[in-house]
């Protein structure tokens, strides 16, 4: 858990600059307004762009409101209640994913829930997990 500035990061993991401009793309779409209602709206902006802009082949790695497990005919969805969902799952192979969380105003992705990902949902899945938000305003 810790800061990585922005340009790092995206020189880093090209998917994360993709998402990113889908999550600003979003929430220019959606337009302005505050709380959870708008962050909701936007979140279903960007799995329409995932969905239009991404090969298949790309989403066949892409898990967009993902609970680790949790697929009914190989489709994503909510799962149980009680479990942590996360906003988009990308398997990158080798027992590696990057989890991606969409955070917009003043909402930041804690870390008790960061380590509740790493230690409930994902222990023993794969070898090795990132966490990292992607915020808009």
């Amino acid at each position: 858990v810790g800061h990585v500035e922005e340009a790092d990061l995206a020189a880093a993991d090209p998917m994360y600059g993709r998402l990113k401009k889908f999550a600003e793309r979003a929430a220019e779409i959606v337009g302005p307004g505050k709380g959870p209602e708008r962050g909701k709206l936007i979140h279903a902006e960007v799995q329409k762009l995932i969905k239009a802009e991404f090969s298949e082949k790309e989403r066949k790695n892409i898990r967009v409101e993902y609970t680790a497990g949790e697929e009914k005919e190989n489709e994503p969805h909510y799962g149980q209640k009680g479990k942590p969902r996360v906003d988009i799952y990308h398997d990158i192979g080798n027992d590696e994913v990057r989890i991606y969380e969409l955070k917009t105003g003043s909402a930041r992705e804690k870390e008790a829930r960061i380590h509740r990902l790493f230690n409930d949902t994902f222990f023993g899945k794969v070898k090795r997990a990132t966490v990292t938000e992607i915020w808009v305003p």
